[in-house]
């Protein structure tokens, strides 16, 4: 008599495949096909053919809430139907972990995220990587300090997602007076200080963030060195990990 095998499940890691996204125009995303597990790492959800998603719609292909507002950041999920009785559809939500899903929906993976500007048009962004891992590059940079020149650590909070992630900012220094400036991640110890010289003009450089909890923002701390002046610091951009949850539910800049 034989024994039957007891099947394996395997479970999907977590992956994304493909689903990027870009702005089509106005309030509307361009969605490329592609694949995800679900959130829970329990069922695929596959979009087969590309889609556009509307910010000015509520429901399947648009917003899970209300149509989008100026100056707020939106999460970018994929939502399935475990019972295939609905397409795979795209929605925008305030919330990166907790979406509200359309009736018939019942999953959802987070595949990236978007920004509205002053006039509730999304903001023009270039992401890169099909995988896990999305680089973002904003078309227009974001201010996060001018003629900083604080002798001791000050909190900076750039205009990124709320993860603990490597963003990316344009540097500019005023030359010949001091030594530079240092930065570290929130709750890094000084002793990991990222050192940047007086002489930078231009300079694009990466640093950690890490997501302070008791506001939900992503920060990191400054301090020049002797009179060093840091004239401009912008954010470009940031690496987007979809393996990790996001750190906090929060919209607006």
């Amino acid at each position: 008599m034989s024994i039957p095998n007891t099947p394996i499940v395997n479970r999907g890691a977590l992956y994304v495949n493909g689903l990027e996204f870009e702005v089509f125009a106005f309030f509307l995303l361009f969605i490329h096909e592609g694949a995800a597990r679900d959130s829970t790492n329990t069922n695929d959800i596959v979009l087969n053919s590309s889609l556009v998603l509307n910010g000015q719609n509520v429901g399947p292909n648009g917003t899970d809430d209300a149509p989008i507002t100026p100056n707020t950041r939106y999460a970018v999920h994929v939502i399935g139907d475990s019972n295939n009785n609905n397409p795979t559809a795209g929605l925008l939500s305030l919330s990166a972990s907790n979406p509200n899903l359309p009736s018939g929906y019942d999953m959802f993976r987070r595949v990236g995220w978007i920004y509205t500007d002053s006039s509730a048009n999304f903001k023009k962004q270039f992401v890169y990587g099909y995988g896990q891992e999305r680089t973002y590059w904003f078309e227009t940079p974001s201010l996060v300090l001018t003629a900083g020149n604080s002798a001791t650590y000050a909190a900076l909070a750039p205009t990124i997602p709320p993860i603990d992630t490597i963003a990316k900012f344009q540097l500019n220094l005023a030359a010949g007076t001091g030594t530079g400036v240092d930065f570290i991640p929130f709750g890094a110890s000084t002793s990991a200080a990222y050192s940047v010289a007086e002489t930078s003009i231009n300079t694009l450089i990466d640093l950690p963030t890490r997501v302070d909890t008791s506001d939900g923002l992503t920060k990191l701390y400054y301090k020049v060195n002797g009179s060093a002046v840091v004239t401009t610091l912008f954010v470009v951009g940031f690496v987007d990990y979809l393996n990790i949850p996001a750190s906090a539910d929060s919209a607006p800049f």
